[in-house]
């Protein structure tokens, strides 16, 4: 198996996040095949000093509903980062990898370290 190591120090997280993408889905293989998992196995270095360009880091909020009235929860990236970077990078890469029986597959082949 082959092991990209990506160094995320100092970088903005949606290109790093676009880069990791790219590789999961097997885009950057030679033998690009949409129903096949790639064999590569990425792994994320210094995932806690990523930057987050702009205002994202105070003003970008994820959402959670659970379906009961009132029960719409609202965090903010700033306490997510601060409590694990590792959750809001995988949050980036879950919404960039396709919604298919693949997707856990190819998740499992990303490591993330702080």
């Amino acid at each position: 198996m082959n092991f990209i190591t990506i160094d995320a120090k100092g970088m903005p997280v949606g290109r790093v996040a676009s880069r990791v993408a790219d590789i999961l889905n097997g885009k950057t293989d030679i033998d690009f095949m949409p129903n096949k998992v790639t064999l590569k196995k990425v792994k994320v270095i210094n995932v806690g000093k990523m930057i987050l360009s702009g205002n994202k880091l105070n003003q970008k909020l994820y959402y959670s509903h659970s379906g009961y009235h009132g029960a719409l929860k609202k965090i903010a990236v700033k306490d997510i980062f601060k409590k694990d970077p590792r959750e809001l990078f995988l949050k980036v890469i879950n919404g960039m990898i396709s919604s298919n029986r693949l997707k856990d597959d190819k998740l499992k082949k990303l490591i993330l370290e702080v």
